[in-house]
């Protein structure tokens, strides 16, 4: 789905502007992640095709994004600095995320499931189960910070950004 939505985006990018364009892609995924974390709530019969539903929209949002975000990384480009060096400086902050969400992930999903807090409260979700599967409030959690909130920091951060001036004239 991704791949199907990369050129009517970029062109949509060169209409709209870039920005927008971000916008609409960073909220189509953390809709997305809503979605995720809803899904387990439905019925069984409902459960599937609102999973196959949200892979979708999430391939519309994050073919969109991957198909901008290194434009908007270009027209950022200070004077001076070679290409190379942009996209070196842009890939490390791409793996950034990679490499700090698995660590935020999993100290939710350890943090949530801690006997103590379920015994205080208790939850019964907060456990793990006899399949030694995660309970539900550690995956919501998670779906919740590391997507709608991460996307939502994505917008704040994009919407910080100052077009150069050889892009603004």
């Amino acid at each position: 789905v991704g791949a199907l939505v990369t050129l009517p985006a970029g062109r949509a990018s060169n209409a709209f502007g870039r920005k927008p364009v971000l916008y609409v892609a960073c909220c189509m995924m953390a809709f997305t992640f809503l979605l995720w974390i809803m899904a387990p709530t439905l019925s069984p019969e409902h459960r599937w095709p609102m999973v196959l539903f949200a892979g979708v929209s999430y391939g519309v949002g994050s073919g969109s994004y991957l198909s901008v975000d290194y434009a908007l990384a270009m027209d950022c480009l200070p004077k001076g600095k070679s290409y190379a060096e942009a996209f070196g400086l842009w890939g490390v902050a791409g793996f950034f995320g990679s490499t700090v969400g698995p660590m935020i992930g999993g100290f939710i999903l350890a943090s949530t499931q801690i006997d103590i807090v379920a015994d205080t409260l208790s939850w019964d979700c907060l456990r793990l189960t006899k399949e030694g599967h995660y309970g539900y409030i550690g995956y919501a959690l998670d779906m919740f910070v590391l997507g709608v909130v991460m996307n939502s920091v994505v917008i704040w951060a994009t919407s910080r950004i100052q077009a150069t001036a050889a892009q603004a004239q």
